[in-house]
């Protein structure tokens, strides 16, 4: 049987294809015995005290220039204790923006604190 270039090339598509296929699948099953094992839970992104919303009035607000409303926003939303807290990453982005606001309303002191809370 001899090879034409068309069916090397179709024959290295289909190994390809193949090799792609099984490499997606064992990762797949790779993560769902080590899910079973670990006993992790799956965080759902859509939680509200995980939502990616969280701070997006504030960030509008930073955008529009409106510098002491989004520091209102962003003081709101760190002082919140119920289910819709923020999470660790979520705090340190907004106390890092709220020292943005204030660095541009030249209130220098309460930036460097924000900034140092943010770290």
């Amino acid at each position: 049987m001899r090879l034409t270039f068309e069916k090397a090339v179709i024959f290295t598509l289909v190994l390809i294809l193949f090799i792609s296929t099984a490499n997606i699948y064992s990762h797949y099953i790779n993560l769902w015995i080590y899910k079973k094992e670990d006993n992790t839970t799956f965080l759902d992104p859509w939680d509200a005290s995980r939502s990616i919303t969280a701070l997006l009035e504030a960030d509008k607000l930073y955008r529009q220039g409106r510098y002491d409303e989004a520091i209102y926003e962003y003081s709101l939303k760190l002082s919140m204790t119920d289910s819709l807290a923020l999470d660790q990453e979520q705090k340190a982005y907004a106390h890092f923006a709220k020292g943005m606001c204030q660095y541009k309303l030249k209130e220098y002191d309460k930036a460097q604190d924000s900034f140092s809370s943010s770290l």
